[in-house]
């Protein structure tokens, strides 16, 4: 979990600047993406053995339905603070 927490607040930094160069836009990009690889069971899942993307646009996408079936979540429920849920979510 402290890895996830110092990338958001790198990634708050960076954000408070104001751009990003394309380079440091998809390396946060393929890092966010190995963070939830690892922290979030269901988007590894959803991967399967997808071969390491190059780029952030080789980053596989989660279908609209994998957020009613699935948690995708990297934060576990006990540290949950709030939900976020919309009507296409709510059953």
């Amino acid at each position: 979990m402290k890895r996830l927490s110092a990338f958001a607040t790198r990634l708050c930094q960076l954000i408070g600047i104001g751009t990003l160069s394309d380079e440091s836009f998809n390396e946060l990009a393929l890092e966010l993406f190995a963070l939830q690889l690892e922290h979030n069971a269901a988007y590894r899942t959803l991967c399967g053995g997808s071969k390491a993307p190059q780029s952030w646009a080789d980053i596989p996408a989660v279908p609209t339905a994998a957020f009613k079936e699935l948690e995708m979540t990297c934060i576990p429920p006990a540290e949950r603070i709030k939900e976020f849920r919309s009507s296409g979510t709510m059953e």
